[in-house]
């Protein structure tokens, strides 16, 4: 049985997203104005990046903790000889994260 609904969209517009998003770039194109969602794109990354943390963790992770103290998961360099990072353990498993026990800030 579903919960109690606390909030519902109620838009007479049944449009896809996918649809008006490809409407504004058409529009854009067809009128020479740049679009920019440069912003819109480095917050929706950030917010997945944030769940990640979090989820990993078992924290809650603060926006600007996450920016100045979290942990790089980048590769040290980026070779076809380099090292790919984690590797499997002696049972051939990968590490995995485990809430309340991964650290994801340094």
């Amino acid at each position: 049985a579903a919960g109690k609904t606390v909030w519902r969209h109620r838009s007479k517009d049944k449009t896809s997203p996918y649809q008006i998003e490809h409407n504004e770039l058409y529009r854009h194109i067809r009128e020479d104005k740049p679009i920019n969602n440069a912003y819109y794109t480095a917050a929706s990354t950030m917010t997945a990046i944030l769940g990640r943390m979090a989820t990993y963790s078992g924290q809650e992770i603060k926006y600007s903790d996450a920016l100045e103290k979290g942990l790089s998961i980048m590769p040290k360099s980026f070779a076809w000889d380099a090292d790919p990072g984690p590797k499997p353990g002696k049972d051939g498993l990968y590490p995995c994260a485990i809430p309340g026990k991964t650290k994801v800030m340094s």
